[in-house]
């Protein structure tokens, strides 16, 4: 068994805060993925871990304390594979590499995250640093100079995810309404167009679902992720054989679609307006 040697914190928990701050840009960003995260480890869970790899610095403990990894395989930021592992799954790790590691290793390397596929992310207790561990590459990269400047920067990529998701307010002229029924679809003129918003299902990404009435009876609908390329793809598609009649149109804006990703998603909502002319360049 290596000591590993143990590393005090100050009076302030900058790391505390930084985990907090993560915490809560998860829940924010991804329910699902908040719902993986395992309670705190126990203190005969962190003891366990201790019998096999020595004492431990104190923002590990506290690291370990804050969820003791992960359930299933999502990863804990947005746009990396990383997931968190447990006290247990550390333990197993550190001495499996230590074993039978390949490459550059070093026995006060730790790992806290995995892809899953042999890589580690490896908490350095000579210094705090955290380190890519490649299995198959004897490359070792920084990850984060601290635990604590690794949780800013996750929890930074989920608030710019977020962000990049939040759809802009609907332009002028455009008015919120109730999904409508067949009977009042044929009522209205042509020029009537609705749209609505809501996460694709493939990939991530909010898309515009834009519905346009050419005349009676005659409705055309294209999806993209703006409202602008939506109008572009109706007017590239005007053939009759891909128009649909009002009780189609009716189908498509029904409540169940419209507010698939619930009423209360900051983007929900149907749209209408009417236009006098069509909003977007005509074939000859």
């Amino acid at each position: 068994m290596v000591a590993m040697p143990r590393k005090t914190t100050g009076t302030k928990d900058p790391l505390g805060a930084a985990l907090a701050h993560l915490d809560a840009a998860v829940k924010a960003g991804d329910a699902a993925v908040a719902k993986t995260l395992r309670k705190g480890a126990t203190a005969a869970a962190l003891a366990k871990l201790e019998h096999t790899v020595g004492a431990l610095p104190d923002e590990l403990r506290a690291w370990f304390a804050w969820h003791d990894g992960q359930s299933g395989h999502a990863s804990i930021g947005p746009r990396d594979n990383d997931r968190l592992v447990s006290s247990a799954e550390a333990a197993d790790a550190w001495k499996f590499l230590e074993e039978e590691g390949n490459g550059p290793w070093k026995a006060a390397w730790l790992p806290v995250m995995t892809n899953g596929a042999g890589d580690y992310v490896v908490y350095d207790c000579g210094n705090g640093r955290l380190v890519r561990y490649y299995h198959d590459d004897e490359a070792r990269p920084a990850a984060a100079k601290s635990l604590a400047a690794w949780a800013s920067a996750t929890a930074a990529s989920w608030e710019r995810s977020i962000a990049s998701t939040q759809p802009a307010p609907p332009p002028d002229g455009w008015t919120r309404v109730e999904s409508p029924t067949k009977n009042a679809l044929a009522k209205k003129p042509a020029g009537t167009a609705y749209f609505f918003r809501a996460t694709s299902n493939i990939g991530k990404g909010i898309y515009v679902h834009l519905f346009w009435k050419r005349a009676k009876n005659e409705w055309f609908q294209a999806t993209n992720s703006t409202l602008e390329k939506a109008w572009t793809s109706i007017s590239n598609n005007l053939f009759p054989f891909q128009a649909f009649p009002d009780g189609g149109a009716a189908n498509y804006l029904a409540e169940e679609d419209v507010f698939r990703d619930g009423a209360d998603a900051p983007h929900a909502g149907l749209y209408e307006q009417r236009f006098a002319k069509p909003p977007f360049p005509t074939k000859k």
